[in-house]
């Protein structure tokens, strides 16, 4: 199983993960060794943002850096496991609000009041609980 070890772990200015295994034989991306291996793999990205916004399929974690505003989930069907982390960098209320009528946890809208508070959700095919 020569080609399932990393031999070497380097960085490489990537658009889709930004981080490179190099095998033994060819550099393959993070999600190829994962794949290989038979692992789950879940790139998670970073944004920061400085007014209303929407999380996208291929966000991870969204800081909010400045100001008070909302940030907006899309919707949580057919997206099971799907899970996103929003930050309250900022002094301000930032709100974390469900798409239409879905919910977090039986809420539709969720404020963050403090200052570098944090929540992670997750997908359970129909609403976004808080794990």
């Amino acid at each position: 199983m020569a080609d399932k070890n990393f031999t070497q772990f380097a960085e490489d200015a990537t658009p889709d993960t930004g981080v490179w295994f190099v095998g033994t034989n060819q550099a393959e991306t993070v999600e190829n060794k994962f794949q290989a291996l038979n692992l789950p793999f879940v790139a998670a990205s970073y944004r920061a943002v400085t007014a209303t916004d929407t999380f996208v399929a291929s966000d991870g974690t969204i800081d909010c850096i400045s100001g008070a505003y909302t940030v907006n989930l899309p919707t949580a069907v057919g997206v099971a496991g799907k899970t996103y982390t929003l930050k309250n960098s900022s002094t301000g209320t930032i709100t974390l609000d469900g798409a239409t009528t879905e919910t977090i946890d039986g809420v539709t809208t969720y404020p963050m009041a403090t200052q570098y508070e944090s929540v992670s959700v997750q997908s359970n095919g129909a609403n976004w609980i808080l794990i």
